[in-house]
């Protein structure tokens, strides 16, 4: 299990993470939080269009992500996915969490 980053479409960054949670991954989207015009809670991508979601390629198959709704495609130098490890993810969390 490694975290991956996953690049999607355009404002698609929610559907990605709620499909692939509902399919049992595990997923981190960072959001920006702030009160809209009405005063209303709101959020939006920290990154826009990336995701990051907890996959193991070979148990799950590379099929049961690349063809989610939304995705563009999984981040990937020389044809393979690029692996985020624990300890950067984990730090990004409390980084994002401090602002």
């Amino acid at each position: 299990m490694a975290w991956h980053t996953l690049f999607t479409k355009p404002r698609m960054e929610r559907r990605v993470a709620e499909t692939l949670a509902a399919r049992g991954f595990e997923v981190f989207l960072p959001l920006l939080h702030y009160h809209g015009k009405r005063g209303d809670p709101l959020g939006k991508p920290y990154f826009p269009r990336y995701v990051f979601a907890r996959l193991d390629w070979e148990a799950c198959g590379a099929t049961a992500v690349q063809w989610t709704p939304g995705l563009t495609r999984v981040v990937a130098f020389d044809g393979r996915p690029a692996v985020l490890d624990d300890a950067r993810l984990e730090y990004l969390r409390s980084a994002l969490d401090e602002l």
